[in-house]
């Protein structure tokens, strides 16, 4: 085979390379033009922050989340709240029983009902849980999960910092016990997302895009 033939089908193949990498850019573009995607308009459920204490073995943050009201949302947003806060703190050390001391947001003011007390100590291989209703049973302090204390956590007055879709950094405070003593342990920081309430039922807006300019002028071809 001479050299000259031999090019010719090296050229000849990254020819047919590239046409079907075109064609396949094409066929991609071609479904999305002058369409909306299915999900473009969703409400997406958001998974919730997780993140470990620095220096405390087994101590975390599960599952942080700030939910958007399903509810008189407009009234709620422009007065800056009530939110729900919800999530769960885990303690996995064998050893160490932890408390959670507070909860703080940048903007705004978050309210733990109860404010103290035993339901917000966790003890090891236990989780203590900021839920969503107030109206449930756990209000009452009855704890339905075995080795899990059933609290609520409330964030008012947060200005426009909540939107759906935004994520705000809470501080969680807290201690442990020593002997007969609580000692802080260090702050710890959760990016929280915003999220829907999980009784919102999420649904496409569905919208029709507007004709391209070439599809514009081909209809009035056809008048």
């Amino acid at each position: 085979m001479s050299k000259l033939s031999h090019s010719a089908r090296r050229f000849a193949s990254a020819a047919a390379i590239s046409a079907i990498g075109v064609a396949i850019a094409l066929g991609t573009t071609g479904c999305g033009a002058g369409q909306v995607s299915q999900t473009a308009n969703q409400l997406p459920a958001v998974n919730g922050a997780n993140v470990n204490h620095a220096t405390e073995y087994g101590l975390g943050v599960r599952d942080a989340q700030i939910l958007y009201p399903d509810a008189n949302a407009d009234e709620i947003y422009s007065a800056g709240g009530p939110f729900a806060v919800t999530f769960v703190v885990t303690n996995v050390n064998p050893t160490t029983t932890y408390r959670l001391k507070g909860l703080t947001a940048k903007t705004g003011t978050i309210t733990l009902d109860p404010a103290s007390g035993p339901r917000l100590t966790v003890i090891p291989d236990t989780a203590l849980r900021a839920l969503a209703d107030q109206n449930t049973p756990q209000a009452t302090g009855q704890a339905l999960v075995t080795h899990e204390q059933h609290i609520h956590a409330t964030l008012t007055s947060a200005g426009t910092s909540v939107a759906a879709g935004l994520s705000v950094p809470l501080v969680f405070q807290f201690e442990k016990k020593v002997g007969e003593n609580w000692v802080p342990v260090g702050d710890l920081s959760v990016l929280t997302p915003v999220d829907g309430s999980p009784t919102l039922v999420r649904k496409d807006n569905g919208r029709s895009a507007e004709p391209a300019p070439d599809d514009e002028i081909l209809n009035e071809g056809h008048h």
